[in-house]
């Protein structure tokens, strides 16, 4: 399969080559009207026949390059999203540790500034909360 890059760059060459084939016809017209000199027939029979060729080609690669850079842009988007999944999932982890060692550090506080039987009543009061759910 061909890359986005590749399809553009024949896109390129086919136009160039249609705008080769339509100047030399162009020059041949020019030539049979204005000086009377008409070009070999079978040639001018070819030419025309690899100018409609080409214009086939060309019409259909364009349509393929449309459909390669939907799907590119879709994949991209795609990838996007899942980026930003996996930064939010990060964020949310960040937060949990966050709140874990704040939970730690406020335990530590706690434990220097109350008495042991404070400290301990809303320890039990804490954990009979966590046992129910976070309801009370």
């Amino acid at each position: 399969m061909e890359t986005l890059l590749e399809m553009e760059e024949n896109l390129l060459a086919l136009s160039t080559d249609i705008l080769k084939i339509e100047m030399q016809l162009g020059e041949a017209k020019y030539n049979a009207k204005a000086k009377g000199e008409y070009s070999d027939g079978e040639w001018y029979k070819k030419a025309n026949y690899a100018l409609g060729i080409k214009k086939i080609q060309k019409r259909q690669l364009d349509t393929d390059l449309i459909i390669a850079r939907r799907n590119e842009k879709k994949k991209q988007s795609e990838l996007n999203m899942a980026e930003r999944k996996i930064n939010g999932e990060i964020k949310r982890n960040e937060k949990e540790t966050r709140m874990k060692h704040l939970g730690i550090i406020f335990m530590d506080i706690a434990r220097e500034n109350l008495t042991d039987k404070k400290f301990q009543q809303i320890l039990d009061k804490a954990l009979l909360k966590l046992e129910l759910g976070g309801k009370q």
